[in-house]
């Protein structure tokens, strides 16, 4: 199961802290997730997707959303 994880802590309006959690990078170092919850997304048809269980990861530098995630939620 794939699980998005973003930097963005603004797209998080609603959001739970979750007791532990970390996400190991592909250079084996751990980052702490401090954040979950479900983010809206504007795509580029106009219409807004949710996507649930998102991760917040501040450590990260850019977003793991995959097409086969929004593909699964019927976001395309």
């Amino acid at each position: 199961m794939f699980i998005p994880l973003t930097p963005e802590n603004l797209w998080f309006p609603e959001f739970t802290e979750p007791k532990r959690g970390l996400v190991l990078l592909g250079d084996k170092k751990p980052c702490k997730i401090t954040k979950i919850g479900t983010i809206r997304c504007d795509m580029h048809d106009g219409i807004e997707r949710v996507l649930e269980e998102v991760r917040f990861v501040p450590c990260l530098k850019r977003n793991l959303i995959s097409f086969s995630e929004f593909e699964k939620n019927e976001c395309v």
